[in-house]
């Protein structure tokens, strides 16, 4: 970050465990301001960096209250689209097929197998 003479972190938010395998949501860039993680489209995205264990329902969860969070906030379209930046990546396949499957979700996911290329 300041090698690079960044303000913050790339991401805008960032999830992860703590120490209590308890899954947090700690603020990059936060809602408002553009963040830099995915040249040519930091300005018409929100990005959320992953770290750690993401396959259990708590990781699944804590992404799924930021996301209605951001739409009631009017900071996400509730017909958002999630594209990965990372083809090697199994968390995209994991957190799609979710965004698919959850009923109780109030908003229509156009998830994409889209991978797009940050540079």
């Amino acid at each position: 970050m300041d090698e690079r003479g960044w303000d913050d972190i790339g991401y805008n938010f960032i999830l992860c465990n703590d120490k209590e395998d308890q899954q947090q949501i700690y603020m990059g860039r936060g809602w408002t301001y553009i963040g830099a993680h995915c040249k040519g489209y930091n300005n018409e995205s929100l990005g959320i960096g992953i770290a750690g264990n993401y396959t259990g329902i708590k990781s699944l969860n804590v992404f799924k209250s930021l996301i209605q969070c951001g739409i009631m906030q009017n900071y996400i379209m509730k017909n958002f689209t999630l594209i990965r930046y990372d083809p090697s990546s199994k968390a995209y396949e994991y957190y799609l097929q979710y965004l698919r499957n959850d009923t109780d979700l109030q908003y229509n996911n156009q998830a994409s197998d889209q991978t797009v290329s940050c540079q």
